[in-house]
């Protein structure tokens, strides 16, 4: 929807990549894209943030409105320029993706514009390295294999055919109604942050989303508990990074920090609770006898406990110290995250 938006703006010559939104409608709201989502066979968008011009052409027009529309191309540019050049002061090396899809082809352009000349194409699982900027790849020298000389300095946009590889999602457990997630990250980078967001994925279609994407979770550690799934669902998850941008002027790319958007990588949640499982006052004791009830943290209705192979595998012993780490099989936040009852 990136690609979508910028010519869009450089069609009509008017507008500003970081005003304009493309939204849908959902009952009476407008809900925005993502960047990353594709068209497909989408035949209307809502645009909000567009500026209005007279609806009658008058003297002159056609020459200012060409004007206007290279001096927008040149902004845009400019913009991605600036944002790439962030990434590179901010971050120790360039940043390897990989290619993930190739339909359409993921073309080398010598500048960040589909109206910049063409290069050539990567090839589906090439590893590729540079700095990213404005939903655009700057490419550098390296990669497996090694980059065409000829495509080092160029520029591919990154949509959802190139993925990060520090950002790709694995799952470490699931439970009914949530996942805990991990991915490589940045942990030489001291004040690096992590916001993970999840949407559920249409059965159909997994690169749209079945209703508006869910608050993100955000994290300082390469590893977040993401709750409130419908259980059994699939989801889509993915993780954007946050760096301060070293040196970011005042019309920098991403208002002064640099975003490393991961891509989105399906993943499921467990299937729901079985009822004898959930029923009974046992159901919901930990292991010092305890009942437990509900998790402010996740907005789960009361803790479960998981089950005794899924304790015995975890290590976990009926003391004090483990009764404090114990997980919620619904929500998967710890035992003592639930709000205690009575003794059993």
């Amino acid at each position: 929807m990136a690609q979508v938006k910028v010519l869009l703006i450089q069609k009509l010559g008017r507008g500003s990549v970081d005003r304009v939104q493309l939204v849908k409608k959902v009952g009476n709201t407008f809900t925005p894209y993502d960047d990353e989502e594709l068209l497909g066979g989408r035949r209307e968008i809502h645009v909000l943030g567009m500026t209005l011009t007279p609806a009658v052409p008058r003297a002159g027009d056609a020459a200012g409105a060409g004007g206007e529309e290279a001096a927008e191309h040149e902004r845009l540019v400019g913009f991605v320029l600036q944002a790439s050049a962030n990434a590179e002061n901010s971050l120790a090396e360039p940043l390897e993706y990989e290619v993930v899809r190739v339909d359409p082809p993921v073309l080398v352009r010598e500048e960040p514009s589909v109206r910049s000349q063409s290069l050539g194409a990567l090839e589906l699982g090439q590893l590729v390295v540079g700095y990213c900027g404005g939903g655009w790849l700057r490419l550098c020298d390296g990669g497996e294999p090694s980059l065409d000389k000829g495509f080092v300095g160029g520029w591919v946009f990154i949509g959802a055919r190139l993925a990060n590889t520090k950002s790709r999602i694995h799952v470490r457990a699931h439970f009914s109604e949530a996942l805990e997630v991990s991915w490589k990250g940045f942990p030489d980078m001291q004040r690096a942050s992590y916001s993970v967001e999840w949407k559920v994925a249409k059965l159909s279609d997994t690169h749209a989303s079945a209703k508006p994407p869910c608050p993100p979770v955000v994290v300082t550690e390469p590893v977040a508990l993401l709750s409130g799934m419908p259980p059994g669902a699939s989801v889509l998850v993915r993780v954007v990074t946050h760096l301060p941008a070293e040196g970011a002027g005042e019309h920098s790319g991403g208002g002064g920090e640099v975003r490393i958007f991961g891509p989105w990588d399906e993943a499921c949640a467990s299937k729901p609770l079985p009822p004898e499982q959930d029923e009974g006052q046992k159901s919901h004791m930990d292991p010092l006898g305890k009942v437990r009830g509900g998790c402010f943290e996740s907005g789960c209705w009361a803790y479960v406990r998981p089950p005794p192979e899924a304790a015995a595998a975890a290590g976990q012993r009926a003391d004090a110290e483990s009764a404090q780490s114990v997980r919620c099989a619904r929500c998967g936040q710890r035992c003592a995250d639930h709000a205690p009852g009575t003794e059993g």
